[in-house]
């Protein structure tokens, strides 16, 4: 038997093996994500931390009112937090 074809032998076998290993466990996985998304919701992780500035509207008005005035921007924040 040459090397090539016992490689493909193992190669194959190896690969059965793995196969019966790993497909099972992507679907476990991919279940248990489904299930917990559908009884937690998608809910964004970050919510429960205030936005500063938002009376200010858009993204560029946040950002523009950052850049006149950063350092009262930060202590509203941090009174809010608080």
């Amino acid at each position: 038997m040459s090397s090539s074809s016992r490689s493909g032998a193992v190669l194959n076998h190896f690969s059965d093996d793995k196969v019966s290993l790993v497909l099972p466990t992507v679907i476990v996985l991919l279940l248990a994500g489904l299930i917990a998304r559908t009884l937690f919701g998608a809910a964004d992780p970050l919510s429960h931390i205030p936005l500063v500035g938002q009376e200010l509207g858009s993204n560029e008005k946040r950002r523009q009112a950052f850049l006149a005035n950063a350092k009262g921007i930060y202590q509203d924040g941090y009174r809010k937090v608080s």
